[in-house]
């Protein structure tokens, strides 16, 4: 059974193995580590993350603009159609200006 390794002695091989001339692989077997621990505590070691979670309260939500007119634009220029404008009457004036 594999005997679980400090910080300290985990930080003391990392600066063993700045200083190796071999791979990962190589390195792990020489130290009797597994490859998947070296990577794991070498992330860990190196990451600058910390548990602390910044948060920022919104007090207020950004107002949107409602319009009442329906924009198209095409080759022909930029149409505007009234809100009120049901949906089949729209689709027969896209089917007339794409002819």
């Amino acid at each position: 059974m594999a005997i679980k390794k400090s910080h300290t002695q985990w930080q003391k091989l990392f600066k063993l193995y700045d200083v190796f001339s071999g791979d990962n692989r190589d390195f792990c077997k020489q130290q009797s580590i597994s490859l998947s621990s070296f990577y794991k505590y070498k992330a860990l070691l190196t990451s600058k993350q910390t548990d602390f979670v910044q948060i920022k309260a919104i007090t207020s939500q950004p107002q949107r603009t409602v319009s009442n007119h329906i924009t198209l634009k095409n080759n022909a220029g930029l149409w505007s159609f009234p809100s009120q404008l049901s949906s089949s009457q729209l689709v027969a004036i896209i089917k007339g200006l794409s002819s």
